[in-house]
């Protein structure tokens, strides 16, 4: 996981990140375009052994869309609200990754997205200084979350680019 965070940081320095995390939807929807509706079998095949297929990141991404709404609105209504951190495998494999269609995945995806973007579009700089405390990394500004879920997007877009260079 620090691995990921260290990687997250590092990805997400500058720019604008609502139009980042806009033109993240764009992006996961022109790779989810992948294989065609006949080659579904390959949607849930991963890269290589042990990792993720398709519509385990793509339902990944959805899941992180429904925990970084909850953060976000802890965040936002109460003061140094506690974070709890999540095991992405657990949730993959108890949360029946495997039995989601690409397309529901990606529709549950675009829909939280869009509803995290309307609420990022009224925050004010005074409600991106405001701070959750994560379990695991401790004191974490909105501002900062942000950055993290821009290059998670980032991290996520290259792994469907692998995966889909990896399909026969």
């Amino acid at each position: 996981m620090r691995l990921l965070v260290e990687s997250e940081q590092r990805e997400a320095r500058g720019g604008d990140r609502r139009a980042e995390q806009r033109k993240a939807e764009q992006e996961f929807a022109r790779a989810s375009c992948g294989p065609p509706p006949d080659h579904a079998e390959r949607q849930g095949k991963p890269e290589r052994e042990g990792k993720w297929s398709i519509v385990h990141v793509l339902q990944h991404l959805a899941d992180s869309e429904v925990v970084w709404a909850w953060r976000m609105r802890l965040i936002l209504a109460q003061d140094r609200a506690p974070l709890t951190g999540y095991d992405q495998d657990l949730w993959r494999d108890r949360l029946r990754y495997r039995d989601v269609s690409m397309t529901d995945a990606f529709d549950q995806f675009v829909t939280l997205r869009r509803a995290n973007l309307r609420l990022w579009q009224g925050l004010s700089p005074a409600d991106l200084s405001r701070v959750g405390l994560h379990g695991e990394r401790g004191e974490e500004s909105l501002e900062h979350m942000r950055r993290l879920y821009a290059a998670h997007d980032l991290l996520h877009l290259r792994q469907l680019t692998r995966i889909f260079a990896s399909l026969p």
